[in-house]
């Protein structure tokens, strides 16, 4: 029930990115990344997945979430926006921004801020309220988290690296 009503607000988020024109975000600019290879411990590039949604982080700092049939985010994915995200890898813990970008203007449409922690290099979990405040910290069985395993890695070529990784927690 948790996990649903919590993929319930993701699934808000999407319509809100799909359906914004106005919203303005409290941060200007769109900084990519913000990382120091000497602080974080994995690369969050790569496709994510859990037993209701994915995420898809690229290189170039564009996001895809998928939701059973729907797909939204990436560079280019819709006319006039695209979805980027941000990860600062010297937070304890590491925050990480979903930003719904303008790109026709040029600007911050909405901003969807998390908390992520690495289990291990293939397991991460994320914590959000899903709005732009960022949740403090995760606890013991804590109903707005979510788990994710690595499933590929995301390459110019396309998907690589895939497993059969078993996604529950």
């Amino acid at each position: 029930m948790r996990r649903s009503v919590l993929n319930l607000a993701v699934s808000a988020f999407i319509i809100v990115v799909l359906t914004s024109c106005a919203t303005v975000s409290k941060k200007d600019g769109v900084a990519i990344k913000k990382e120091d290879d000497n602080i974080r411990p994995y690369q969050l590039v790569g496709i994510w997945k859990n037993e209701n949604m994915s995420y898809t982080f690229d290189k170039d700092g564009y996001a895809t979430i998928t939701m059973g049939m729907q797909t939204i985010g990436g560079a280019g994915k819709f006319k006039d926006s695209s979805l980027k995200y941000e990860i600062d890898y010297t937070q304890t813990p590491m925050t990480l921004d979903l930003v719904h970008f303008d790109t026709k203007n040029n600007r911050v449409r909405n901003r969807m801020a998390m908390i992520v922690k690495f289990i291990t290099k293939d397991k991460i979990q994320v914590k959000t309220f899903n709005n732009d405040t960022y949740p403090e910290k995760f606890e013991e069985n804590d109903q707005y988290s979510l788990f994710f395993v690595r499933a590929g890695e995301e390459s110019g070529e396309g998907v690589v690296n895939t497993s059969s990784t078993n996604p529950s927690h």
